[in-house]
């Protein structure tokens, strides 16, 4: 019965490391915006703010030239995710 159990917790150790390895899969870089100086008429497009004299103005955008504007919320693609589960034999 004990070495069941092992297999059981070992089958669900190796699921949930998978299912944590495909968390990357997730992730979308940063948008950029375009930010204006408190100083002076200055203007750069960055993903984070330059200082504590810059205020955002626009964005947000795909590209490091501020040219293409990024949708808000926009959807990911869809993922599929192949999980191997191994067999237990129960006797």
């Amino acid at each position: 019965m004990t070495s069941q159990i092992t297999l059981i917790m070992r089958a669900t150790t190796l699921v949930v490391c998978l299912l944590l390895q495909t968390a990357h899969v997730f992730a979308a870089p940063a948008a950029y915006y375009i930010w204006k100086s408190k100083t002076s008429d200055a203007q750069l497009c960055a993903q984070t703010s330059p200082g504590e004299f810059w205020d955002k103005a626009t964005g947000p955008y795909k590209d490091p030239h501020c040219e293409k504007p990024a949708l808000v919320n926009e959807p990911a693609p869809p993922v599929i995710i192949l999980v191997p589960v191994p067999i237990i034999k129960v006797h």
